[in-house]
């Protein structure tokens, strides 16, 4: 809306609240308890169509007169990636039990250590080729990494030129790569996590990243641990996404 077209209106005359009766809620509240904080609404745009803010409340007195100050900010694109990111959460618990059913079938058939890793590193590749095209409208990156030695970075998928600017190549070739990029401050912290992960099998964990630019960005990483029908380690899983969004 322009400045104009609101002024002297109010918000149920404009049609912003969808629902009359969620308004009549919030200000009953409001009346009772003077303000209102981080209170998660949907609202109608001019155009018709929604978005959600994130709205706070106060009853102020302006010119003798009792009125609503609020703030509010369009929270649309964080709700949007928290959806995405719980998508990818259940893509990945579903992972996980598809990696380790076939690790346990296919461990009889294995010889040797060394044939049962390549088999695993063909099998990424093949889920590589599958997600590309969904990883690219995702801001959720998806990797696998070895569990022993550096921890090293055996696939991490393309959309993290997207998120941090470098090639998957960078990662992968380097096995130091990511841990000598993330914060100063940061990085015994999460060294020292990785660490215990085989007491649960999970972890999760958020840090500061240095970005190609320059720049650092806040990452939330979650990783799991796929263990083969004898419970042996056999690599890790895990995925990461850009959190500043939500931070703010």
């Amino acid at each position: 809306f322009r400045r104009d077209e609101v002024i002297g209106q109010t918000t149920l005359m404009l049609g912003i609240w969808p629902d009359p009766q969620e308004r009549l809620r919030f200000v009953d509240r409001l009346k009772s308890e003077g303000t209102v904080r981080n209170l998660e609404v949907s609202m109608r745009m001019k155009s018709g169509a929604f978005r959600q803010f994130l709205i706070s409340t106060d009853l102020i007195t302006l010119k003798g007169k009792r009125c609503l100050l609020t703030i509010g900010n369009d929270i649309t694109e964080r709700k949007r990636a928290e959806e995405a990111l719980r998508r990818a959460h259940e893509e990945l618990e579903e992972r996980v039990a598809e990696r380790t059913a076939e690790l346990g079938r296919s461990n009889e058939r294995l010889q040797t250590e060394i044939a049962e890793r390549k088999r695993t590193e063909d099998s990424l590749r093949m889920v590589e080729a599958r997600q590309r095209m969904l990883l690219r409208s995702t801001p959720v990156v998806i990797y696998s990494c070895k569990v022993t030695g550096d921890y090293g970075v055996t696939f991490i998928s393309e959309n993290v030129i997207e998120q941090l600017g470098y090639r998957p190549e960078d990662f992968t070739a380097n096995s130091e790569f990511w841990v000598n990029h993330i914060h100063p401050d940061d990085r015994s912290g999460i060294v020292a996590d990785l660490s215990n992960i085989f007491d649960s099998d999970r972890h999760v964990h958020e840090y500061r990243f240095l970005r190609k630019d320059g720049t650092y960005r806040w990452l939330l990483d979650e990783v799991r641990v796929v263990r083969n029908e004898a419970g042996a380690p056999q690599e890790m899983i895990g995925f990461q996404i850009e959190i500043i969004g939500i931070l703010q």
